[in-house]
């Protein structure tokens, strides 16, 4: 059973959120096809934004084996999106960093999902600051809630 929040639909609410996700999917997926990337390799530009990372960290960030991680890390460095530098930390490893081009790359793809959420707060007369809280909130969550528990079954 759903709860039901003011006069919203407890469905309402997941339904929403299932939708507002596919959306940023669909705009990840056609922006990174533009770039001539996958959708993985823009969230390794995503990963890299704050700062340069070792190629384990990555890995860990994105869920891949290192492996793969290995193969991500060569196409956007053919790509120029990243490059490897030496890690000042531990030279027996290299750091992953982007290049200017994977900065553009990255921020214009924030700019487009920036400026459609900018267009849906304006349309629906929202405080934009009530609208990151609860996104962030809902956001952390969903990262909190528990997995590993499965429904019941029935009988």
């Amino acid at each position: 059973m759903y709860a039901i929040i003011g006069n919203v639909s407890g469905t309402d609410l997941p339904r929403a959120l299932a939708e507002l996700v596919a959306a940023t999917e669909a705009l990840r997926a056609n922006a990174a096809a533009g770039l001539g990337i996958g959708s993985s390799d823009l969230l390794a530009l995503d990963q890299l934004a704050e700062s340069p990372l070792v190629a384990r960290r990555l890995a860990e960030c994105m869920n891949i084996t290192s492996g793969s991680t290995t193969v991500l890390v060569d196409r956007l460095e053919a790509a120029g999106f990243v490059r490897r530098e030496p890690n000042p930390a531990d030279r027996r490893s290299v750091t992953i960093a982007l290049t200017p081009a994977g900065e553009h790359a990255q921020a214009w793809v924030h700019e487009r999902m920036a400026d459609a959420v900018a267009q849906a707060i304006r349309d629906n007369d929202a405080d934009p600051h009530q609208i990151v809280a609860v996104l962030s909130t809902t956001a952390a969550r969903l990262r909190s809630a528990d997995s590993g528990s499965r429904p019941a079954t029935r009988r």
